[in-house]
């Protein structure tokens, strides 16, 4: 008795393999971009927590200067000791503003892998396959492969490189201009 696949047909009309390769295609642009999501939420936490500690240092040793102060000013032989406490002072300001701006470039790191993530994720793809392509780790033919997408895939391409000889595709790889043309506008 003669075995039959239930995918048989449509991936001897090509069909299955074009829907195989763009479902694996798009399965891996998710796990990318969920990859880079997670690893900065973990770093922004990192960052957090670091800030959060800081913070609290910061807020003891506040304290602990406005006690010497008042015990400086009490005591009229201390005094020369406060511009070393106002240098203190200064330096413990200028490690908070710099910790403020590391939590700062956290959070955008955390809005562009946010903004990566929509790319991928929304809207009809831009543009399709003319023939078997490479998709590439970088622009140009050196660039290590990394998939074969069969004809006819439908790609989102995010922006071009090299002059406009390489296109960047689904944030994961690159591949030639001469490989992708236009999608066909819906009901066309």
């Amino acid at each position: 008795m003669k075995r039959r696949s239930l995918l048989g047909p449509m991936v001897a009309g090509g069909l299955g393999a074009a829907l195989l390769v763009a479902a694996l295609l798009g399965w891996a642009m998710a796990l990318n971009t969920i990859g880079t999501f997670t690893g900065l939420n973990a770093e922004l936490a990192k960052t957090k927590a670091e800030l959060a500690g800081t913070k609290a240092d910061l807020s003891t040793t506040a304290e602990a200067l406005v006690q010497a102060r008042a015990a400086i000013e009490a005591i009229p032989s201390l005094a020369r000791d406060r511009a070393e406490l106002d240098k203190q002072v200064a330096s413990l300001r200028a490690e908070r503003a710099h910790l403020e701006a590391r939590l700062g470039e956290g959070r955008a790191a955390l809005a562009e892998a946010e903004h990566q993530r929509r790319l991928l994720s929304g809207g009809a793809p831009a543009y399709v396959t003319t023939g078997w392509a490479k998709l590439r780790a970088g622009p140009g033919t050196e660039a290590a492969e990394i998939a074969v997408v069969s004809a006819g895939a439908s790609l989102r391409v995010l922006e071009t490189v090299a002059d406009g000889a390489w296109y960047k595709v689904g944030g994961i790889g690159f591949m030639h201009h001469t490989l992708l043309q236009p999608a066909a506008a819906p009901g066309q």
